[in-house]
């Protein structure tokens, strides 16, 4: 029986969490590394060994709060490979989450769409009051 292929990254104060499990990838928080290519090399790699033998269903759940113009090619690397996936008739599915329809979040992600053949699911986060205890 093969390992199962798994990736555990904390958050820090400039890159996002990482979780990577059972066919199910969130990346979360802010993503702003000095050196994103050093930062994302361990998590495409570990995404691409995934791709030689998925799960019949992969999950990508991007919940990014910023995310610099580095991090958006790694971003895109990483996305190129789950695409090829979608390619093969796999059931792959992105969900990009963002704040409003003002978040530069969420204009990033569509441009992530248009630059790539399989879709990607928007997902308006719910606001949280502030106030409420």
């Amino acid at each position: 029986m093969e390992k199962e292929i798994t990736l555990f990254i904390e958050a820090t104060a400039s890159e996002p969490l990482i979780s990577f499990s059972e066919g199910i990838l969130i990346i979360s928080g802010r993503s702003i590394p000095t050196d994103a290519s050093r930062s994302f090399n361990q998590l495409i790699e570990t995404f691409y060994r995934y791709s030689r033998k998925p799960k019949s269903k992969t999950e990508i759940h991007i919940e990014l709060d910023y995310i610099n113009s580095a991090s958006n090619r790694s971003l895109l690397n990483l996305l190129i490979v789950a695409e090829h996936l979608f390619k093969e008739q796999l059931d792959v599915q992105v969900k990009w989450y963002y704040q409003d329809k003002e978040d530069i979040m969420l204009e990033q992600g569509q441009i992530f769409s248009e630059l790539l053949s399989m879709p990607i699911n928007f997902i308006q986060k719910a606001k949280t009051n502030p106030n409420k205890f």
